[in-house]
């Protein structure tokens, strides 16, 4: 082979070795489908404990916001709403139009506030047949044990 048919063929075969640079941007894949907020990592079950001022069940003595309402179960974390089959999920991003109404009435700087009528609630007892206290269900969905 010629010399100069070396030096023209040169470049050529670099790059498709992927010796010389080049300006393509690498991007991460997308999230997974049902890609949602951080994990509810709990030792036990939370207790699920009735607010008659939301209107719904309250996770009590925890620090994540989940709340039961209507056969399922709903996270906020991050200014975002979530929605499950179970206190640990999986989670599923719900926009706010679509929000049960109890939902609705929740206020994040109202969470410890929440905990304070749920303790005192859970304390006192006699709770209506209709709102009794339950353990929260992994993620199969509905009620626990009460």
């Amino acid at each position: 082979m010629p010399r100069h048919a070396f030096r023209l063929l040169a470049p050529f075969s670099l790059a498709a070795l992927g010796l010389l640079g080049t300006a393509c941007a690498v991007y991460p894949p997308p999230p997974p489908p049902g890609y949602g907020p951080p994990a509810v990592a709990l030792a036990a079950p939370p207790l699920m404990v009735w607010v008659p001022e939301l209107g719904l069940y309250v996770a009590y003595r925890t620090p994540y916001r989940i709340f039961f309402y209507g056969g399922s179960y709903y996270y906020y974390v991050q200014g975002a709403w979530y929605a499950g089959p179970g206190y640990n999920g999986p989670w599923n991003r719900v926009a706010a139009a679509q929000l049960p109404p109890p939902l609705l009435r929740y206020r994040d700087e109202n969470w410890n506030r929440y905990q304070v009528e749920a303790e005192q609630r859970y304390q006192q007892g006699g709770f209506d047949p209709q709102h009794q206290p339950f353990t929260g269900a992994p993620g199969r969905g509905g009620r626990g044990r009460r």
